[in-house]
């Protein structure tokens, strides 16, 4: 055992010099050992002192405990023990301390925990007020802001849905003028009027009475607007030049408004269209009777009555595009169409007219309607005093042409549409009865026929498709003329006769009625509507044609002797020379040359005819002329067709 202390106390020293030093705690074990084995002998050792500090001078550090070893040998490891135990005891002293300590802290923390556990509880109960309170005040906040925001509503609706001082003055004070303010007022109005309803969105009862009462005075004091806007208007209207203008701004928007209330709307309306029914006559008859603006009167021209009615027609004509200028232009704001019809476009009511047109239209025809008195009086007088059929013709067009302006302006149950309509027909009635009387005078037929180039010359001027006219031109005085050409036979030219005296030329009778009947013929020609008479016109004048080529061919054939050509030789060949043959004078009183030459060469042909007939049945021949040399002689070696060279002569 002792043999193996040396290791063991080596290698006890060992580790402890090989282990890490600590300074404190190898301090704190010298001391240790210093206060447990401190010993006054020299010969101990002398404990180690800080290197620092200065030698003694029997070479001991100052400061510096001796130790006695032996003492340390040998008790060491029983003062260590002692130690221990004591540091133990002292310990374990020091854990009963703790130990009450920490019996009394865990007393006192039980006591905590359940003092902790009471406050906690009050805090939960605080906490559960505290949430009741805090839901109360957001209720209360919320409805103290339902209360504010309904407070701010109910100022801002009644900013909203009542008139200020000011614009019930605009509205009910006379001293302010009608202007802008007014119709400012008027459009709030309505604005208050629309926003009301959704105040009965609600169905709080309270909030429609509201909306009720809100209605009722917007109403009453937009009615109080509306008729301080007829007031004003009437005014206005009134005070309109005579001349007329374009109106004024504030007066079409006021009309524009005032047409919501189609009562008050007429009533202005009716005092515009009795202010201008007033002027517009008196302009008129001072326009015919005096003149106006530097022009002449239209008496002027009485003596030509187509001007003359024409004039007065171009008259009313003008003053109603014034008149339609100026009411576009005050009610201009009504119209809603994107086109617009102008004076004399067609009026057709049951095919897409506009109420702005129709509005339009019925004013034009109440302003104008104080015109058609003197308008009908003196055309009517006019058309009494007319007995020539052409002037009465252009009198019937003249009055046709403005009855379908008007008609298309105002529509046909217009005042002025309907006097005009009269008045036309009066104009067609009193040119049937012109050419009853013209054709119940007519004696020259060629006056009777430049007559009726006259009529159809004026009728292709103005429409050439009137087929009422060309109705009673046939009737009244083409056929009458016809007749009266036909009787031309019973007057014929006398010729003088050795035995009988005076008696009537057939030739001559009838080349006096073809006489008639060509300028007729050559007049009808050029109407297709009149296709039947000219048909037996040219009968007739072929059927007196072909009688005349009769009558002159027996007289070429008794002149020539081709009946007894055996006996009258020297007689046909002083008929093929005498100049008679070229230039007959029965044939003289033909007026055309074409007709004449026509009939001539007819009877001509006949009489060649007749020679290859009597040629061809003479008994000797041979000293006769040949046929083919007599039809060169007189001109018909082609043998032309009779019918023919009659139907060209008309042609």
């Amino acid at each position: 055992m002792e043999a193996r202390a040396p290791a063991a106390v080596s290698a006890r020293v060992r580790l402890s010099l090989t282990a890490p030093y600590d300074a404190a705690t190898a301090r704190a074990a010298l001391d240790t050992l210093e206060r447990m084995y401190a010993s006054a002998a020299p010969a101990t050792v002398p404990a180690p002192a800080p290197a620092h500090a200065p030698a003694n001078p029997d070479g001991t550090r100052p400061g510096v405990s001796q130790v006695d070893l032996a003492a340390l040998r040998s008790r060491v490891a029983t003062d260590t023990e002692k130690e221990a135990n004591a540091a133990t005891r002292a310990f374990i002293d020091e854990l009963a301390a703790l130990d009450e300590a920490h019996a009394a802290v865990c007393d006192v923390a039980t006591l905590m925990q359940t003092e902790c556990a009471d406050v906690l509880a009050a805090l939960d109960r605080v906490a559960g007020a505290a949430s009741s309170l805090q839901a109360h005040a957001a209720t209360l906040e919320e409805q103290r802001l339902r209360a504010v925001s309904r407070h701010d509503l109910a100022e801002g609706l009644l900013g909203r849905m009542t008139l200020s001082a000011e614009e019930q003055r605009a509205v009910y004070d006379a001293s302010i003028p009608t202007d802008t303010r007014l119709f400012d007022v008027m459009d709030r109005l309505n604005a208050i009027r629309d926003d009301s309803v959704y105040i009965d969105a609600a169905s709080d009862d309270v909030r429609s009475v509201a909306g009720d009462d809100i209605r009722r005075a917007a109403a009453a004091h937009l009615d109080a607007a509306y008729r301080r806007l007829e007031r004003w208007c009437a005014l206005e209207l009134r005070q309109q030049p005579q001349e007329g203008t374009a109106a004024g701004t504030l007066l079409r928007e006021a009309l524009a408004r005032l047409h919501a209330r189609e009562d008050l709307f007429r009533g202005v309306i009716r005092v515009f269209c009795d202010m201008r029914s007033e002027y517009l006559p008196t302009a008129f008859v001072k326009a015919v009777q005096t003149g106006s603006s530097g022009a002449r009167p239209i008496e002027v021209h009485a003596h030509d009555a187509p001007r003359y009615v024409a004039d007065m027609l171009a008259w009313i004509h003008q003053a109603l595009a014034g008149e339609r200028e100026l009411v576009t232009s005050m009610l201009g704001r009504l119209n809603r169409d994107e086109e617009q019809r102008r004076i004399g476009e067609r009026h057709i009511p049951e095919f897409g007219a506009t109420a702005f047109s129709s509005l339009v239209s019925d004013i034009l025809g109440r302003n104008i309607a104080g015109c058609c008195r003197p308008l009908r009086s003196r055309i009517a007088h006019t058309l009494q005093a007319q007995h020539d059929s052409v002037t009465a013709l252009r009198l019937d067009y003249v009055l046709r042409f403005y009855h379908l302006t008007m008609s298309q302006t105002l529509g046909e149950h217009a005042a002025l549409s309907a006097v005009l309509k009269e008045l036309s027909d009066a104009a067609h009635g009193a040119f049937v009865r012109a050419l009853e009387r013209r054709a119940a005078v007519l004696e020259d037929v060629g006056a009777g026929v430049a007559t009726l180039r006259e009529l159809l010359a004026e009728r292709a001027r103005h429409s050439g498709d009137d087929d009422d006219v060309l109705a009673d031109l046939r009737t009244y005085f083409v056929r009458p003329l016809y007749n009266r050409a036909r009787r031309q036979d019973a007057a014929p030219q006398w010729a003088l006769s050795s035995w009988l005296g005076r008696r009537a030329a057939p030739i001559d009778t009838a080349a006096t009625t073809l006489n008639a009947l060509d300028p007729l013929l050559g007049v009808l020609r050029s109407e297709r509507g009149l296709a039947d008479e000219y048909n037996d016109v040219r009968a007739d004048a072929s059927r007196l044609a072909t009688a005349l080529v009769d009558a002159v061919y027996a007289e070429m054939l008794a002149s020539s002797g081709i009946a007894a050509l055996d006996t009258s030789k020297a007689k046909l060949e002083a008929f093929l020379a005498s100049p008679e043959l070229l230039i007959p004078q029965s044939l003289g009183a033909l007026s055309r040359p074409a007709i004449r030459t026509a009939v001539h060469r007819a009877a001509r042909a006949r009489l060649s005819t007749a020679y290859a007939d009597a040629y061809a049945a003479a008994a000797d021949a041979s000293s006769l002329p040949k046929p083919a040399q007599v039809g060169v002689l007189l001109d018909v070696a082609d043998s032309p067709d009779i019918s023919k060279l009659i139907d060209q002569a008309f042609v």
